[in-house]
C-alpha cells in the first residue's frame, strides 16, 4: 500500500510539475530544438528532407473507410496526391490548371490564358523575353 501510494505522489507531482504533459498544444520535430509554431498542431522543420505522406494504390484510397475531410494520400496508380473534400476525393495535380496534353470542357467565358487585371501578359523562352501583349500601349510583340 505504501509503494501504491508513493507511486501516485510521483506520478501526480511529476505531471503537475511538468507542464508539456499537462499542457502540450503542439509537436515540433526538428533539429534545432526551436518550438513549434502556435497556430500548429505538428511543425516539421528540415533543411535537408521532406515529410512522406501515406502511399496507397487508387483502390486502396478508393476503400478507405469514413476518411476525414482534408486526408492527404498520394495514389500510386495515379502517380498524383489526392485529399478527401467531406463527399469526394479530389486530385491535386492538374486539378486547376491548363494541361500541356490539352484540356477539355473548356468555356470561353470563363477559361482563358491571360491576366484579369491591366497588366501586360509577357512571354518567354528559355526564361527570356520573347514577347508581350499590351493594352494600355496598343501593342503585340513576339520575338
Amino acid at each position: 500500500m505504501k509503494k501504491s501510494f508513493i507511486f501516485f505522489v510521483i506520478v501526480v507531482s511529476t505531471t503537475i510539475i511538468n507542464p508539456f504533459w499537462v499542457y502540450a498544444q503542439s509537436v515540433a520535430i526538428n533539429t534545432d530544438g526551436s518550438l513549434p509554431h502556435s497556430s500548429a498542431m505538428l511543425d516539421v522543420k528540415s533543411f535537408t528532407k521532406g515529410i512522406l505522406v501515406p502511399r496507397t494504390s487508387s483502390v486502396g484510397r478508393i476503400g478507405i473507410f469514413n476518411p476525414a475531410k482534408g486526408l492527404l494520400v498520394y495514389d500510386t496508380t495515379s502517380s498524383s496526391f489526392w485529399f478527401y473534400n467531406a463527399s469526394a476525393w479530389v486530385q491535386i495535380a492538374g486539378s486547376n490548371g491548363w494541361n500541356l496534353t490539352g484540356n477539355t470542357g473548356i468555356n470561353a467565358t470563363t477559361n482563358f490564358i491571360g491576366t484579369t487585371d491591366l497588366r501586360p501578359l509577357r512571354f518567354r523562352v528559355n526564361n527570356s523575353w520573347a514577347g508581350a501583349i499590351d493594352t494600355s500601349s496598343a501593342n503585340i510583340f513576339l520575338a
